[in-house]
């Protein structure tokens, strides 16, 4: 199909299946007018993908120098170049879109590529038709019209080695907000199915934000088995986030309480992480909120606590030297710490 540029006027072979498309002769985006106004978009002009860039650095051990596009480094008996790599984030918030079509119809499929991050909150989304053509580490959905979860889109992964120079195993990284999508029932049978097949031992990063989604079947997460698509054994970062009163029955899980700050208000959360060792420690990054576990130090506390006031007694009774009375101060101090300043 041909398509006349809107630019420059030169005719352009539209690929099958597209409704726009950047001229070949000036690079002007142009697009077929009938395909727009069938979508109904909310959006009358192209939105601009916001770009970070993350500059390339050389090794201590290195000198370097900055080219355009990375930095040279040299490594004592050659020059290696190292590209700056681009993050691209795309927010359309409280815009009335009610389709995903309203947002993929403005950009070619190597400008959806590029996009990491979608803010689309506050909206009217009804469908995720159109998802699944963008690749993504963060997707925030919350205060849509969604009933259902029927598409997604890819994942953004990160190559690992596999002890071979050569062999690379792919890891995904994904973070779903689904918050306050008050209409949102269920999961289709399609995306339990797809995560169950396609993502074995797969995963490095998944949280699924489900805080006031007070309509959904909770128990359909249950037959996503996580435990498989976790590809970092005890060490998870797989973590689904609920309103406090909601009992998740999925195996592997164990539940955390935490306060979030929401709307301005204090509010009781839960988090549900898949098990982890016993010794590790870990932190929660749940918007403004920092959780530790530190379950072994309370109990050591108060023990290191009780020797500390006993230093201290002695330290008064003037029957401890000047060593004694550094060695209570510091047990004091890690006792008030943890009991008087640590993190709810």
């Amino acid at each position: 199909m041909q398509i006349k540029c809107t630019s420059c006027g030169s005719s352009n072979n539209l690929p099958q299946g597209k409704s726009s498309m950047y001229c070949s002769f000036c690079g002007n985006f142009t697009q077929i007018e009938k395909e727009f106004k069938k979508t109904k978009s909310k959006i009358k002009s192209k939105p601009v993908l916001d770009e970070n860039v993350f500059h390339a650095f050389c090794f201590s051990y290195e000198q370097g120098r900055r080219v355009e596009g990375g930095i040279e480094c040299w490594t004592g008996s050659r020059w290696i170049f190292r590209p700056d790599t681009y993050h691209y984030s795309l927010a359309l918030i409280e815009r009335d879109i009610e389709t995903l079509d309203e947002i993929v119809c403005w950009y070619s499929d190597n400008e959806l590529q590029k996009i990491e991050e979608l803010d689309i909150s506050n909206n009217k989304i009804i469908s995720l038709k159109g998802l699944n053509r963008l690749t993504l580490e963060k997707l925030n959905l919350s205060k849509n019209d969604l009933t259902i979860i029927d598409y997604l889109p890819k994942f953004k992964y990160e190559r690992e080695s596999d002890g071979d120079i050569l062999k690379f195993k792919i890891k995904y990284l994904f973070e779903l907000d689904l918050s306050f999508n008050v209409n949102l029932k269920d999961i289709s049978d399609e995306i339990i199915k797809s995560f169950n097949e396609n993502y074995k031992n797969s995963f490095n990063k998944l949280t699924i934000n489900l805080i006031g989604c007070r309509n959904f079947n909770f128990e359909r997460l249950s037959e996503i088995n996580f435990e498989a698509i976790n590809s970092n054994g005890d060490k998870s970062f797989i973590k689904i986030v609920t309103d406090n009163n909601i009992n998740l029955k999925i195996n592997g899980f164990e539940r955390r309480e935490i306060n979030e700050i929401i709307n301005g208000a204090v509010v009781s959360v839960a988090v549900w992480e898949l098990k982890k060792s016993q010794n590790d420690s870990f932190e929660y990054n749940i918007e403004n909120t920092n959780i530790f576990d530190l379950s072994f130090f309370k109990i050591a506390s108060v023990f290191l606590g009780i020797f500390g006031f006993i230093l201290a007694y002695y330290w008064y009774s003037d029957n401890i030297n000047n060593n004694g009375k550094v060695v209570a101060i510091i047990f004091l101090s890690q006792f008030l710490f943890f009991f008087f300043f640590r993190k709810k």
